[in-house]
């Protein structure tokens, strides 16, 4: 009985052994305690005049970050306009195209992250909505004698600087084709020592900023109606009009319209003139053909 006592305590207690045993062994690591989210606001690239992509950059404190996004307005402190997506999200740079801006405004945003502690918001920064500037207003040439011409505009929105150039063979086709005239700040430019009575000349005014100049330009034209090679064509088209024969009109009246089509973009009036001789002179192209017809 004695033995059996001792092997009845012995059994109970092997069990209690090895649990204590396993209990030994196991390490237990303690969570690191969660915090609010981190946030840092990075560059503002891709801006237009009408839209720019902001960055941020999450430090999520040890925890999944579940929202992010961004804040905006045109008063600092006050965000009226907001974007966000939702999520699980580690830490990292996230960024969005906020679109519908205006031209010239100066906007406060502000990225932030969400935890399951709180929120996290990044410091307030700002940019200028400042894409390409619009094209100068009202461009006007004004004569002021037989060889001065006074240029003036109001400044394009968005712009910097106004730069015009001019030609005497067509308008300028960018900011580098044609003579450089002006390029400033100020709104009125005088031009000397030109030959308005018996030539034309061509400015294009573009606007500039350090996002590059205006897509479009201004245009307005000085000087003579009519060329001087351009007077000469018409005093040929005249007398070579009083030739007899009738297909020689036809010609001539061709000649016009080609004539007038091609100066009708650089000066409206010397078009409409050229193509007005065209029209006689076909007209009485055709009675003169008619004429011979029944002389015959």
């Amino acid at each position: 009985m004695k033995w059996l006592g001792i092997l009845v305590f012995l059994l109970l207690l092997l069990p209690t052994s090895l649990l204590a045993m396993d209990y030994a062994d196991v390490s237990v690591t303690a969570k690191p305690p969660s915090i609010i989210p981190i946030v840092e606001a990075g560059n503002v690239t891709d801006i237009t005049s009408v839209s720019a992509v902001l960055h941020a950059t999450v430090y999520a404190g040890g925890e999944n970050v579940t929202c992010r996004g961004f804040e905006w307005g045109t008063e600092s402190g006050n965000y009226t306009f907001s974007w966000n997506e939702t999520g699980v999200f580690a830490e990292g740079h996230f960024q969005h195209c906020i679109t519908e801006l205006k031209w010239g405004t100066e906007y406060f945003w502000r990225g932030y992250a969400v935890n399951e502690v709180g929120r996290g918001n990044s410091t307030e920064q700002s940019f200028v909505c400042r894409g390409l500037p619009g094209p100068p207003q009202n461009f006007k040439a004004d004569s002021l004698d037989h060889s001065t011409v006074l240029l003036s505009w109001i400044p394009g929105p968005g712009a910097d600087a106004t730069v015009i150039r001019g030609s005497q063979t067509g308008y300028p086709e960018s900011p580098t084709d044609g003579l450089l005239i002006y390029s400033g700040v100020g709104t009125n430019v005088t031009v000397s020592d030109l030959d308005l009575d018996i030539t034309s000349y061509y400015y294009c005014a573009w606007s500039s900023n350090p996002a590059g100049y205006s897509l479009t330009c201004a245009r307005c034209r000085a000087g003579a109606p009519i060329t001087l090679p351009a007077m000469i064509f018409v005093v040929g088209i005249c007398g070579l009009a009083l030739w007899k024969q009738g297909w020689i009109r036809l010609l001539l009246s061709l000649a016009a319209v080609t004539w007038g089509v091609t100066a009708m973009p650089y000066d409206a009036k010397a078009g409409i003139t050229f193509i007005s001789i065209a029209f006689i002179l076909f007209i009485t192209a055709l009675l003169r053909l008619y004429q011979l017809r029944h002389e015959a």
